[in-house]
């Protein structure tokens, strides 16, 4: 394979692809601080009221609040993780046409070129404003919010290198967890 295959992808996203996305879009958007703070801030706002409603003196009590905290939000967040995300993204799978289409990326020293049959994209490097990866995926962010994956059962290992590296050299940062 010569340098210019290397750079260049043809495939189809599929359903674990795009449930992979959501997983890690939101475990990279809750391990960040602020969404750790607002996460302490509901656990404990939740234990106050949960806990104020079952108390029959209509005071709120440590034991209530902590069993709250430490297992009604995890388990809130657990739901969330293992039933509605994937649900929601294979409903999104299903409805989103456009992901179901073969779809061909091309990458060089400017910046990413994506190309399936309803459209077409080029984005320079320095547009993306992070990036984070597992070991299915890379998601490449345009915002907080707004992002392009990349799924790693398409590319060889020095493609993966290669879209990191060409990340790194443009000062794109790559999300790092508590951080």
């Amino acid at each position: 394979m010569d340098a210019a295959e290397a750079r260049r992808i043809t495939f189809q996203f599929t359903e674990d692809d795009l449930i992979a996305a959501a997983r890690l879009h939101v475990w990279t958007a809750l391990t960040s601080r602020k969404a750790l703070l607002l996460l302490v801030v509901v656990a404990i706002g939740a234990g106050l009221i949960v806990s104020t409603l079952l108390s029959g003196s209509g005071r709120p009590d440590i034991q209530g609040i902590a069993a709250t905290a430490v297992v009604g939000v995890p388990a809130a967040l657990a739901v969330l993780h293992c039933m509605s995300l994937p649900q929601n993204a294979r409903r999104m799978y299903r409805q989103q046409k456009s992901l179901q289409e073969t779809l061909s990326v091309e990458w060089s020293d400017e910046g990413m070129s994506w190309d399936g049959q309803t459209g077409h994209t080029r984005i320079p490097w320095s547009h993306y404003v992070k990036w984070c990866e597992d070991r299915r995926l890379l998601l490449l962010y345009h915002s907080d919010r707004l992002h392009q994956m990349l799924p790693k059962r398409v590319l060889s290992p020095a493609g993966i290198d290669s879209i990191r590296s060409s990340l790194l050299k443009a000062g794109v940062p790559e999300f790092r967890r508590f951080g």
